[in-house]
């Protein structure tokens, strides 16, 4: 498995989400990465191939507006490509 872990904190430290991280986020989204990134040679899961695409369009991204979902929600995915 590649790790991704600086890069996850550069982007998300540039990004004012840091707070969003921790050893356990950090290991989960490398595995996601890798997932995507394996899969997507096979499937077309998305256009964005970069390690670095991923965390700053889809990953990063997506945590943008966490702070804007109240605690214990529930929310629904609809056509957003690879699950973000």
């Amino acid at each position: 498995m590649t790790d991704y872990s600086v890069l996850i904190k550069d982007i998300f430290c540039a990004n004012e989400l840091d707070s969003l991280l921790n050893s356990l986020v950090i290991e989960k989204l490398n595995i996601l990465i890798d997932r995507m990134t394996s899969v997507n040679e096979n499937l077309n899961l998305t256009a964005i191939t970069d390690a670095q695409d991923i965390i700053l369009k889809h990953i990063a991204d997506s945590a943008t507006i966490i702070k804007y979902i109240p605690q214990n929600a529930r929310l629904l995915d609809v056509g957003t490509g690879g699950g973000f």
